[in-house]
């Protein structure tokens, strides 16, 4: 039984140095609307205005967004410099978000000088208070050992605290510990419920290993058909393993009817997509 999974890194957002948006950060409405994407550029300046006097009479939201608008030139001019000058004004005063978008920057090298140590403080503050991405961060962190020791231990509490509330990156990450024994006993059947958990909120990821514990059997049923499903839900997000794995399972033959047609167009998909082993498996495909 193939163990085809690793210990894999994670994207928590779509812009890595841009913190996601607290649901406790909220600002007036009239200026929420003057921030929004589709406002005029002078309603955003007149928002920029705004937070700034709000700024600098302390007010962590309005500090917190602030550093928002220096990092994306919502309303000004982009300076990464003021945003972690502000951003850090309001971490210093236990606002979570500020807390994990100040990570960021250090992480990140925006504004600051690059620092992983610092960064992982910044982040477990956050973490501490319950900030999902930021747990999933130190889980990451501890796993590689940046700017932390590596722990797989604690690799794994943190992805656990962030998986029991819901964050499907974590959810699979904790799967994947629990294929490999990694910081916790290894367990096919915990591994199988954390993965379907993930799979079942869209993460590609777990779609694919999904798929293939379908097909091998591993922490539940063998079932090819489901393995399939799995696999094409994960294809459809273009995740090369995916139809890699597809591919295979077509020129095979042994688990479902053999289809050359649909694996050398799985193959050929996985390739494009620059997967090795996918470029190597066309070259002995007949």
């Amino acid at each position: 039984m193939s163990k085809q999974f690793s210990l894999m890194t994670i994207d928590h957002t779509s812009t890595p140095w841009l913190a996601p948006i607290h649901p406790a950060d909220t600002l007036p409405q009239r200026i929420e609307k003057l921030l929004a994407p589709d406002s005029d550029p002078e309603h955003k300046k007149e928002a920029f205005q705004w937070l700034l006097l709000e700024a600098e009479l302390g007010n962590t939201i309005a500090q917190h967004r602030l550093c928002r608008c220096y990092l994306t030139g919502c309303g000004t001019r982009k300076d990464f410099r003021q945003a972690s000058r502000w951003c850090r004004k309001a971490a210093e005063q236990n606002h979570i978000s500020a807390q994990y978008e100040l990570a960021e920057l250090y992480s990140h090298g925006r504004g600051v000088t690059r620092n992983q140590v610092v960064a992982a403080k910044w982040y477990r503050k956050a973490a501490r208070q319950n900030h999902l991405p930021a747990q999933a961060e130190l889980g990451r962190r501890y796993g590689i050992g940046k700017g932390v020791p590596h722990n797989e231990g604690k690799a794994a509490y943190w992805y656990g605290l962030a998986a029991e509330q819901g964050l499907a990156c974590a959810q699979y990450q904790l799967a994947i510990r629990y294929i490999h024994g990694a910081g916790l006993p290894a367990n096919p059947q915990h591994a199988y419920a954390w993965c379907r958990l993930s799979a079942e909120q869209g993460y590609a990821q777990a779609q694919t290993c999904l798929g293939w514990m379908y097909a091998d059997g591993f922490g539940t049923r063998h079932d090819p058909e489901l393995a399939v499903q799995w696999y094409l839900k994960a294809a459809e997000q273009m995740q090369p393993q995916a139809h890699y794995n597809l591919g295979k399972l077509y020129a095979e033959g042994s688990r479902i009817r053999q289809n050359m047609q649909e694996a050398r167009k799985h193959l050929e998909q996985a390739a494009e997509y620059g997967y090795q082993p996918a470029q190597e498996a066309l070259l002995t495909l007949h």
